[in-house]
């Protein structure tokens, strides 16, 4: 992938986008009745030890120890220049009220320099609680894909009710593994749910590669935060964008049988 280059006067400066999500491990629980609410707030120092800004922050996941966030950071990578970080893990009890979880101080140039492009480090205060940061080179591509999506026949995992389904999409890590980049609405108490149609960015979705695998799977919620995994599909944008209508066989998490079918109505790419 090609780097971004920004011409200064009266040097040159090389300079790349990059894209980081956000994991973490092992969480403490703050609440009482219910496992934490975490959320991570990332902030950059000025250059020569100034002042800390908050640059962003990720979602809030309910009832969960061990979050994998969907909203990313995109920053500028100066490569002759120290970036310091800060991610701060908090537990969003409501409205303006949190507490501090944890926090990882770093340079840029750490998470973009570690092995598989994965920075994994305890937070603060926390010794057994670990973030991890996965970083990505990145560019800007004017494309977006709209989807419509659904499911059927989708396997019970409740003898006494029916599935409340809600569908995370994946992309692959060039380095293994996977992060998740989309994460539906929840339709109550169906086999058979239709989500609300949505979009994503090219380069959030395979940054430009079409051939890239993504992950489709599907999960039935659960109000304290262990969500079941119906079922799971592997693709690529090449095989989805502009189909007509696919329908693919959901495989279980033992891969032993069908837990039913996901049907892709629209993959449509558009300019943006």
């Amino acid at each position: 992938m090609q780097s971004i280059y920004a011409t200064g006067a009266p040097n040159q400066t090389f300079c790349a986008r990059v894209e980081l999500h956000v994991a973490c491990k092992n969480l403490p629980n703050k609440d009482t009745l219910s496992k934490s609410d975490p959320q991570v707030v990332l902030y950059s120092q000025e250059p020569g030890g100034g002042a800390w800004s908050e640059i962003g922050k990720t979602e809030v996941i309910k009832d969960n120890l061990s979050p994998k966030f969907v909203k990313s950071f995109t920053l500028d990578y100066h490569f002759e220049t120290v970036q310091n970080l800060r991610f701060v893990c908090v537990d969003v009890d409501g409205v303006g009220k949190s507490d501090t979880l944890g926090e990882m101080n770093c340079k840029l140039s750490e998470i973009v320099t570690a092995q598989n492009h994965v920075l994994s480090r305890p937070l603060s205060g926390c010794p057994h609680s670990i973030i991890e940061v996965h970083f990505e080179e990145t560019r800007e591509l004017n494309y977006r894909v709209l989807f419509v999506v659904s499911a059927v026949g989708l396997e019970k995992k409740s003898a006494l009710v029916r599935n409340d389904p809600f569908l995370v999409i994946s992309r692959i890590r060039e380095g293994g593994g996977h992060v998740p980049i989309h994460k539906t609405e929840v339709v109550s108490k169906t086999q058979d749910p239709t989500w609300k149609e949505f979009s994503l960015k090219i380069q959030t979705l395979c940054n430009g590669d079409y051939d890239r695998p993504i992950l489709f799977e599907v999960f039935d919620f659960r109000k304290n935060g262990t969500h079941l995994l119906i079922g799971s599909h592997k693709t690529t944008p090449k095989q989805i964008i502009d189909c007509k209508e696919l329908s693919v066989e959901l495989k279980s998490e033992t891969a032993r049988k069908n837990a039913g079918y996901l049907k892709i109505h629209k993959a449509q790419l558009e300019q943006t």
